[in-house]
């Protein structure tokens, strides 16, 4: 398992090399934006966002 930190226009060329390349869950998220989104090895696509404060 690791983590990467991109610049968002590398985000597209990131995604396909891991989608392509590493068979596992992945996760993205903007701790500002307070957003994820994650792709599971099953194919699933989630999203969700939280509208708190506290995070």
């Amino acid at each position: 398992d690791f983590s990467v930190s991109i610049k968002p226009k590398q985000f597209y060329q990131f995604l396909k090399m891991a989608i392509n390349n590493i068979p596992q869950h992945h996760y993205f998220f903007n701790r500002e934006k307070k957003w994820c989104i994650v792709i599971s090895s099953e194919g699933y696509i989630d999203f969700g966002f939280s509208v708190s404060d506290k995070i």
